[in-house]
């Protein structure tokens, strides 16, 4: 925890020279105490830079805790916090084959895997991409990977999603997604933020600290990208695609799918999608039954970021009933 403060504090003071270090930390202090922030939260959100009213208008980390619990049944969430069980209610949008190696047995896992180049191992419970791994079929002696995936507890293989040409242009060294947030109001869904999320290039999994550019309905980049260091990329570091014009292909499809998939499980009803395209259309990786907030109120990326302001003007009286959870 202290060396996140200091890395956070030395980050905010790169941005800021004009503010000492001590100046910083004292105001953060101050902050998260007085608003139930996170140190994250008071990075993205620019608290250092932010008036009385500003401040007021930046959702926290102990409101979005009482979103999750007020608007999310806890008695859905293995279905979101369970990529297996996700995969199979939500089978008709990940669109790719998967086997469960908690009931397949060696054979099973043989007949899967040997016409495929390569295919994808993942933890059934994890996040941020730990245990995700993707494996090449070259000369591999199927009896001892099955073992270990069974080991590794990787009970979740995957068909590799084979990205658009135009995410592949980007970067071609992970699948790269669409982060998109949908809430329920009375059956009727909404979507209340777009992030396009890269890998930079040096895993093959996208993680927390990846480059990220905020998109409109249309799929046009609106944003600079930054990553979560505050760094910003005018190229991608590996591709060297430019960041200034771009522009994601079947964005109306993405959002039709969003508002089609939140209604599966309405007793979920703020989640965080990830979507791929391919050269046939979007598909879901997977949902978020804690969807992420700061993502999409980090000033760097959000002309607009008050994300808060968007959950309060759908949900109205509900959001009072919130705040007193």
């Amino acid at each position: 925890m202290l060396e996140r403060l200091k890395t956070t504090i030395n980050l905010i003071h790169k941005e800021n020279p004009n503010k000492s270090k001590i100046y910083i930390f004292f105001d953060m202090v101050f902050n998260v105490l007085k608003y139930g922030l996170s140190f994250t939260d008071y990075k993205k959100c620019n608290f250092i830079n932010l008036n009385k009213e500003e401040k007021e208008k930046c959702l926290s980390m102990s409101e979005y805790r009482k979103l999750i619990k007020y608007l999310n049944d806890a008695k859905y969430d293995s279905i979101f916090l369970d990529k297996i069980l996700f995969n199979k209610v939500f089978k008709q949008y990940i669109k790719r084959e998967f086997i469960d190696l908690r009931i397949a047995n060696l054979n099973d896992f043989i007949d899967f895997v040997k016409n495929k180049e390569t295919f994808f191992a993942k933890k059934h419970n994890s996040f941020g991409g730990d245990g995700v791994e993707k494996i090449n079929n070259i000369n591999l002696n199927y009896r001892e990977i099955y073992n270990k995936l069974i080991k590794n507890k990787q009970y979740l293989v995957e068909e590799t999603i084979k990205q658009h040409t135009y995410l592949n242009k980007i970067n071609n060294k992970a699948v790269n997604n669409i982060r998109i947030v949908t809430l329920i109001k009375e059956r009727n869904v909404y979507i209340i933020a777009k992030v396009l999320r890269l890998s930079d290039g040096i895993e093959e999994v996208i993680s927390c600290h990846d480059i990220m550019i905020s998109l409109d309905d249309e799929g046009n980049f609106i944003s600079k990208a930054y990553d979560d260091n505050l760094i910003n990329y005018k190229k991608h570091p590996v591709s060297n695609f430019s960041f200034d014009e771009g522009k994601i292909p079947y964005m109306k499809e993405i959002i039709d799918m969003a508002c089609k998939a939140a209604l599966e499980v309405p007793e979920v009803r703020f989640v965080g999608w990830d979507f791929t395209i391919t050269e046939k259309g979007p598909l879901i990786i997977e949902g978020n039954f804690f969807p992420s907030y700061g993502l999409h109120q980090y000033y760097l990326l959000n002309k607009d970021y008050y994300f808060k302001e968007k959950l309060q003007q759908i949900l109205k009286d509900e959001y009072k009933k919130i705040t007193r959870f």
